[in-house]
């Protein structure tokens, strides 16, 4: 998904929840949050809710401060 532009990302879980998320700008490793206005997270069931980029400022990110606790392959991430 690196360097691939807008991603729209859907799940459903073991209980049928259907939920997800659009970040507007690729994703890359950072040690700081990213995105546009466009970014927002959604809930589709059981009942449909969207939460909107709201552009106040947000805590540090998790990975400014020590190792990300996520390792991918770079291999898995190539088209």
């Amino acid at each position: 998904m690196a360097d691939r532009g807008g991603t729209l990302l859907v799940v459903r879980d073991v209980d049928g929840h259907v939920f997800g998320g659009f970040a507007s700008t690729p994703w890359h490793v950072s040690p700081h949050y990213f995105g546009t206005g466009e970014c927002f997270l959604f809930s589709a069931s059981p009942a449909f809710r969207c939460w909107p980029w709201t552009g106040a400022p947000l805590p540090p990110s998790p990975l400014a401060s020590r190792p990300s606790p996520l390792a991918f392959r770079p291999s898995l991430l190539d088209p």
